[in-house]
């Protein structure tokens, strides 16, 4: 890349292998150009010239340190315009210092969501579509939480119409089953497992190659690439969480909408596909269900510095935080788990 050197050497506060740091961006600076915020990112974060990209500080000559980078990358130049986090919900209204933001949370690895426009941005990391996590990376989540249905209780077969209507008041098992079936259906439809959108129940299948090679339309509408601060996607699977997202989740909340058991799934249900979807695209670190099969309403023992993980198989008494209960017991089974 002529524009920005980079250093045979990265920085230390950059989290990603050199040759992916070349591949993104070279593209970076296809999309938003030389002379773009983005661009000062890229130089500042890489070689401490010229100025920052958002606070448009000079540059000191020598690569900011993670204070400074994490600094920068939540600096809020118009009070009314930009939120904390800006990089998400409440997204910054400027497209290029957005990006430019994104920039510093990647190359850090604050954040693994892939800082490009490319609608098949995931193929940079060995992914499909715009996901920052693989079909290998996904299919072991959906396994955990598969693990965590049976090793913490699923939702009954023959739940009453009366008790559907009132997801808030589940005992927390319910909820927590809900949020991982949420998940799961999730991971089968971005996988090509079900034809079923998870949210609105209705038929878009996702082929694994079809869509990825062509996305139709090959960009996000730009209300699309506001909620979800991720530059252009796959339009399909957006949308799903654009059009129904808020509908599900908001169920039975005070001052929303009674739950519609008829015609959506549990509110916690839409959490969980809420979260598999931020942690497939890599808004968020964590996935919605871990390696002791728990989800969003479940007390992770992990929380407890367990140590089965690194083993590779629960180590029941001898792990301060499986005493009581296993892990992944049968740990290289998860991924042929039905």
């Amino acid at each position: 890349m002529d524009t920005i050197p980079i250093p045979d050497m990265l920085p230390t506060a950059v989290a990603r292998p050199r040759r992916l740091v070349e591949a993104v961006a070279s593209q970076s600076l296809r999309e938003q150009g030389t002379g773009s915020r983005t661009a000062r990112a890229w130089r500042w974060m890489l070689t401490g010239q010229g100025l920052s990209p958002i606070s448009e500080a000079p540059g000191t000559g020598r690569p900011p340190d993670l204070d400074g980078i994490a600094a920068e990358a939540r600096h809020v130049t118009d009070p009314d315009e930009c939120a904390w986090p800006p990089w998400r919900y409440n997204f910054d209204p400027d497209p290029d210092r957005q990006q430019a933001r994104r920039v510093l949370r990647w190359l850090t690895g604050a954040a693994d969501a892939i800082p490009l426009l490319d609608p098949g941005r995931g193929r940079y990391v060995g992914a499909r579509f715009h996901f920052a996590r693989s079909d290998e990376e996904i299919r072991t989540v959906r396994g955990w939480a598969r693990h965590g249905l049976r090793e913490h209780g699923d939702l009954p077969d023959d739940l009453p119409l009366w008790q559907a209507e009132r997801p808030w008041q589940w005992p927390a098992t319910w909820m927590n089953a809900a949020w991982l079936r949420g998940a799961i259906a999730y991971s089968n439809w971005v996988l090509g497992d079900q034809d079923t959108a998870p949210l609105s129940s209705l038929r878009k299948p996702l082929d694994p190659v079809g869509t990825l090679a062509a996305p139709d339309p090959p960009y996000a509408p730009a209300e699309l690439i506001g909620l979800r601060g991720v530059g252009h996607g796959v339009t399909n699977i957006e949308d799903e969480m654009m059009a129904y997202l808020a509908g599900v989740t908001m169920q039975g909340h005070e001052g929303q909408p009674a739950a519609e058991p008829t015609r959506y799934p549990p509110p916690q249900w839409g959490e969980g596909v809420e979260q598999a979807h931020d942690w497939v695209t890599g808004e968020d670190l964590k996935p919605p269900a871990d390696h002791h099969g728990c989800g969003g309403y479940h007390p992770c023992p992990g929380q407890r510095r367990c140590s089965c993980e690194a083993a590779g198989y629960c180590l029941r008494g001898q792990c301060p935080a499986c005493v009581d209960r296993a892990c992944n017991a049968a740990w290289m089974a998860i991924g042929e788990s039905p």
